[in-house]
């Protein structure tokens, strides 16, 4: 009887024994930046790229749309809206020129041999990735509360689509990640 009461009192107190050895966290220990970085159950879509990064709450995405238009007959912008309950928006684009098209293959050949050559010449100069940022004319083109990212390509631009799409369908994260425009 002696070896199970002793047994039981060992069982009963190991617990409080353990705890007792346990060091409790003062807060001047922990660092401010550790403070401030509190978990959230909040579902995402998030866009990550070189030019940065676009974070949404599933619930609050209203809409979502694709559409493709002219700009003065000289280029054709392929473009993404994500629409929320926040007055900022999303927009997202890829830009390519219109080629003209001429009823003589002799023409159609100049114009060709001068869009490759120009080209070619683009990716000799080196312009730091100017193709492929946002360009504004203020005031002409900057919207006020629309974050806008130019993606490197149209096919870029339907998967972050296809992303978008699928988490507002669902109501559940997603994230797409871009990386350099080559």
């Amino acid at each position: 009887m002696k070896k199970y009461l002793s047994i039981s009192l060992i069982l009963f107190l190991l617990p409080m024994l353990l705890l007792a050895q346990t060091r409790t966290t003062n807060r001047a220990d922990v660092p401010e930046e550790e403070e401030e970085d509190v978990p959230t159950r909040a579902v995402l879509w998030s866009f990550s790229s070189t030019q940065g990064e676009y974070k949404v709450k599933v619930n609050s995405i209203q809409s979502v749309s694709m559409q493709t238009y002219t700009v003065d007959a000289i280029a054709t912008v392929y473009e993404v809206n994500v629409g929320t309950s926040s007055p900022v928006q999303a927009r997202f684009y890829f830009i390519e020129p219109v080629t003209p098209e001429v009823p003589s293959r002799m023409g159609q050949h100049a114009i060709d041999t001068a869009k490759q050559r120009l080209e070619q010449l683009r990716d000799r100069v080196d312009t730091g990735d100017l193709t492929h940022r946002v360009q504004k004319s203020y005031p002409t083109t900057t919207h006020a509360k629309t974050i806008e990212y130019r993606m490197c390509s149209k096919s870029d631009l339907e998967r972050l689509y296809r992303s978008v799409e699928k988490s507002f369908r669902s109501q559940r994260a997603r994230s797409v990640k871009f990386s350099a425009c080559k």
